[in-house]
């Protein structure tokens, strides 16, 4: 249905495609001999009509109400088949139709003037799969924006080049309104059965993401280091809104450096502090979100590279193959001597380092001996009443702030759950989930619940599973399905939200 520019008249389209135009004043249908049509908007006048034929690959044409005659928008003969969508703008003026043949590559956009039939502007969609999305158009059909799929926008206008964006991701099945807003501050309107809602886009710094992010604020912001899309160099640290806005809302220079996509960064508990690490060893730790520097220090190393996580909201713990250190977060002041885990331990084989549950210590995987140690950050000497001996395809374990319960990962790559409680006499509880693929899964551990139950998550794969041990023992799963396989890349409010793509996509 679509009302003439003055709102006297209404014309709809039967699901036959028979075209009926009422004039609103007299109550009176407007006798028509015109062909029959899948959609239909007014044009620029009250006796013009803009419509897509029920045939023929549904070419556009301009239909005269007054004489009958039918002009194509659209070339001429039959259009070959496939994808495509059309918007008009709200006078009626300039039409936007996106045609993908199926034995094409790339969409196309064009953008047409219904007066005189002029084509305006012509764009090939640059997106690595490309579909038709509905075109958002402008009140007068000035500016066209076109969905490029995952966020990405281009803003059309004659004689200017295309301008990129980002925003909302909308399918190719979802329905868009009109463009609204000024040239650089553009609003699309997305329409839902629920909802109609304005949609901001923002202008497209030429960003790539070089490390994964870390989320933060519950999800709807990320930090991550960032450079010149496509160069695979990153020279700054960004704190981004993926949600509301998309506001920046820090960012700081760092030593340009390759994409890394096993780089993690280190963001502490309440999320004030990020850390990263530049040349070998040198750490800088900034405030969240705005990235102003707090402290600066080197970390010892030696022929391994170093890896670094917080322990607390202000201490962080550097490693270096088996050196560790310990950090006052805020200052950059050691707090301990550092030690040599293989002084600690002197048949240590290969092992792992991650922060503990225990304030002021850290945990060692002795992948060897089976065995998770706790060690004291203070004297690096371990403390023997927290041993765990656990399965021997263990490869590293997470304990809950209980003590009660570890995830541990096995060489298989299977996820399990043990009881540690007896630290004697550990015992497998629940298994296994997996194999996991490095890089492409996320797990932690939960709060204890209402019950006071301890659990963990793990996303990996089609789904995110939450498992709770309640007080009998037993583990209670409950599972979020994926329609298709996804590779994890970062997590929040303990697995509640999720940063994930598809699979086959790499960053």
């Amino acid at each position: 249905m679509s009302f003439s520019p003055s709102g006297r008249r209404v014309a709809t389209v039967d699901s036959d495609g028979r075209v009926k135009v009422w004039d609103l004043a007299t109550r009176r249908l407007q006798e028509t001999r015109l062909p029959a049509l899948r959609q239909l908007w007014f044009g620029p006048d009250e006796h013009t009509l803009v419509g897509a034929l029920l045939r023929d690959g549904d070419p556009l044409v301009v239909l005269d109400l007054r004489s009958g005659a039918v002009r194509r928008l659209e070339g001429r003969g039959r259009l070959s088949a496939g994808d495509q969508d059309f918007a008009v703008s709200a006078d009626g003026s300039v039409v936007a139709v996106c045609r993908k043949p199926y034995d094409a590559d790339k969409a196309v956009y064009r953008v047409v003037r219904v007066a005189d039939r002029r084509e305006l502007i012509r764009y090939v969609s640059t997106a690595s799969y490309s579909v038709c999305h509905q075109p958002a158009v402008s009140a007068t059909g000035d500016r066209v924006a076109v969905n490029e799929g995952s966020g990405a926008w281009v803003i059309l206008s004659a004689g200017t080049p295309p301008r990129r964006f980002t925003g909302p991701n909308i399918s190719s099945l979802g329905k868009v309104g009109p463009l609204l807003g000024p040239p650089d501050a553009p609003v699309v309107v997305e329409r839902t059965q629920a909802a109609v809602t304005g949609r901001r886009l923002h202008e497209d710094a030429g960003l790539g993401a070089y490390n994964p992010p870390v989320l933060l604020k519950g999800g709807r912001a990320i930090v991550v280091r960032a450079g010149a899309a496509k160069s695979g160099t990153a020279d700054r640290l960004v704190v981004q809104e993926v949600e509301g806005e998309g506001r920046t809302l820090g960012t700081a220079p760092i030593p340009p450096v390759p994409a890394a996509k096993d780089h993690m960064l280190a963001v502490n508990r309440s999320q004030t502090l990020v850390a990263d690490v530049s040349g070998s060893a040198d750490i800088t730790v900034y405030a969240l979100p705005g990235l102003r520097v707090v402290s600066a220090f080197t970390a010892r190393r030696d022929e391994k590279p170093v890896t670094f996580f917080f322990t607390s909201d202000d201490e962080l713990v550097t490693v270096s193959g088996s050196l560790v250190e310990h950090w006052n977060a805020r200052d950059g002041r050691r707090l301990s001597e550092s030690f040599d885990l293989r002084d600690t331990f002197k048949d240590l084989g290969g092992f792992f380092v991650q922060s503990s549950y225990e304030p002021g210590h850290v945990q060692v995987t002795d992948v060897a001996a089976h065995t998770l140690r706790t060690v004291r950050l203070a004297t690096g000497t371990e403390d023997p009443d927290r041993r765990i001996r656990l399965g021997e395809d263990l490869v590293t374990a997470t304990v809950e702030p209980s003590g009660r319960y570890a995830m541990v990962l096995t060489s298989g790559g299977v996820i399990e759950l043990w009881s540690v409680a007896d630290r004697r006499r550990a015992r497998k509880i629940f298994g296994g989930l997996g194999p996991l693929e490095a890089g492409t899964s996320q797990l932690g551990v939960l709060r204890p619940d209402g019950d006071g139950d301890p659990g963990f998550f793990l996303a990996f794969g089609r789904s995110v599973r939450f498992l709770r041990v309640n007080g009998s023992g037993e583990v209670d799963v409950t599972s979020y399905s994926f329609a298709g396989k996804q590779a994890f890349r970062a997590s929040a409010d303990e697995g509640g939200r999720c940063c994930a793509t598809a699979a086959s996509t790499s960053m």
